[in-house]
């Protein structure tokens, strides 16, 4: 049949299987019509029912509450009937935890991997994507229903970082059979709260950065917070406006920022090169700095010690370290926690780099 009550102009709503998913229970048939006056004495004389025997059907999205940073491979379960349809294995999901906030981002198949953030209550928000059209309708990820082309792999986890990749393919309703939907349609209206469905709320229309070879990219930052709006201005301004970085001491060659990993990527010229570093951030109200990360690429394994204006840092929610191992050696990640408007100093060390031999031992006087 085809789906009622389609988004016009809808090229891309197509007839698609029905079935009933529910209880049927004190079903009548007659061989007659009944007039209104008997339906409606029927329904005053029926019992009331009790609750159906159907569990809640709540999108899966791992534990609730703040749990270990970091992204995790796994199974989200939605029920049994939907979860029939997908012949997958354990691990087919990822799901990023936060230790300091009960909010997690969910790649789930049944949102075609599309990245959502999850809230303390419930609530989930993603993001549309990339999205074009032709003469069959909407092309989109959210047409993949059964995610033949989109897919999503942690490429590392560790305490100063998570980076997870999700990689699709736009569809259109015409090439297979929204959220959790298996309705070949790129739109519908909604005719009630009965089962999962999806609304737009805002509309964003990026900046396009357009390279050499016809190359054209976009970011956006994303997040959830509890607190008040305006107190995300200096995030996104450091964001959009991050501030200068200055070696000030070491073997290293800065790379200047990097927006898509909103991070700092710098190289270390050989291994132990970067053994004891001097940076500066130059802060200001206009380039906010809010808890930089420093990517540092060749600095090897080893424990460090992070200073910030003249200021050691413990390890812990101040400061989170990471190791990213590669075939070619060992990159350094360094998150402080940090919001400034000046500029600040940041010292990098491998644990026991500053120690230059034994102190001079004090003279007897005469």
């Amino acid at each position: 049949m085809l789906p009622s009550h389609p988004v016009p102009p809808a090229q891309g709503t197509l007839p698609s299987w029905f079935s009933l998913d529910g209880i049927l229970d004190e079903v009548r048939l007659f061989d007659r019509a009944l007039s209104a006056e008997k339906v409606a004495r029927a329904a005053r004389l029926a019992a009331t029912a009790p609750p159906p025997d159907i569990p809640p059907r709540v999108l899966p999205s791992g534990p609730a509450g703040p749990g270990r940073f970091g992204a995790y491979y796994t199974r989200l379960r939605y029920y049994e009937e939907w979860d029939a349809q997908w012949p997958v294995a354990e691990h087919p999901d990822v799901v990023v935890q936060f230790d300091g906030s009960p909010v997690r981002v969910v790649f789930w198949r049944g949102l075609r991997y599309s990245p959502a953030w999850v809230t303390e209550n419930g609530l989930w928000l993603a993001d549309q994507s990339g999205e074009s059209g032709n003469d069959e309708g909407s092309v989109e990820h959210m047409q993949d229903i059964h995610t033949k082309y989109s897919h999503v792999r942690i490429i590392e986890s560790s305490p100063a970082r998570a980076v997870v990749h999700w990689r699709y393919a736009p569809v259109s309703g015409h090439d297979h059979n929204w959220p959790v939907s298996q309705v070949r349609s790129d739109g519908r209206f909604a005719q009630a709260a009965d089962h999962a469905t999806s609304f737009s709320i805002s509309q964003n229309f990026p900046t396009h950065h357009r390279e050499d070879a016809g190359f054209e990219w976009v970011a956006m930052l994303y997040g959830a917070t509890f607190d008040e709006p305006a107190k995300l201005v200096p995030l996104a301004r450091s964001w959009m406006r991050p501030p200068e970085l200055r070696v000030l001491r070491g073997a290293v060659e800065s790379r200047g920022y990097d927006v898509g990993q909103r991070a700092y990527p710098l190289r270390c010229s050989t291994a132990g090169a970067c053994a004891e570093l001097s940076l500066e951030l130059r802060a200001s109200p206009d380039s906010p700095l809010v808890n930089a990360l420093l990517v540092l690429e060749g600095f090897g394994d080893g424990a460090v010690d992070v200073s910030i204006g003249g200021q050691r840092l413990e390890p812990g929610r101040a400061l989170r370290t990471g190791y990213r191992r590669t075939l070619d050696g060992t990159d350094l990640l360094v998150w402080p926690e940090k919001t400034s408007t000046e500029p600040v100093g940041v010292r990098i060390a491998l644990r026991g780099a500053g120690v230059r031999g034994s102190a001079p031992r004090a003279r007897t006087p005469r």
